[in-house]
């Protein structure tokens, strides 16, 4: 018989997965919706990277795998690959940028 404390905490623990996974796919949704407007890359690498971090929690959901399992590591390696997007896509941006330089201001 299982105890009740496991089973509400990993009760808990799904739905608060569940939610985070939601939160994710709803970030990446609207940054596509802005870079469709404004054609910035930052928004789309910044939707693409919101994506990759809701995907692995999705397949997590799916198995029922805990996140300390040991099979967990292609997990970390997508949740990495998503934060190096972002500083990449911030690097980027603001690449060969003159301190103080707005981006509408012309490079004289």
């Amino acid at each position: 018989m299982s105890d009740p404390a496991t089973i509400m905490n990993s009760t808990h623990s799904m739905f608060l997965v569940g939610a985070f996974c939601t939160l994710t796919f709803t970030a990446s949704l609207l940054f596509l919706r802005h870079y469709r407007r404004t054609r910035d890359p930052l928004l789309l690498l910044f939707s693409v990277s919101f994506f990759l971090q809701g995907c692995p929690r999705v397949v997590m959901l799916l198995l029922r795998q805990q996140v300390d399992d040991p099979r967990s590591v292609p997990v970390y390696l997508l949740r990495f690959l998503a934060y190096a997007l972002i500083i990449f896509a911030i690097v980027q941006k603001n690449w060969g940028r003159r301190p103080g330089q707005s981006r509408g201001q012309n490079q004289e």
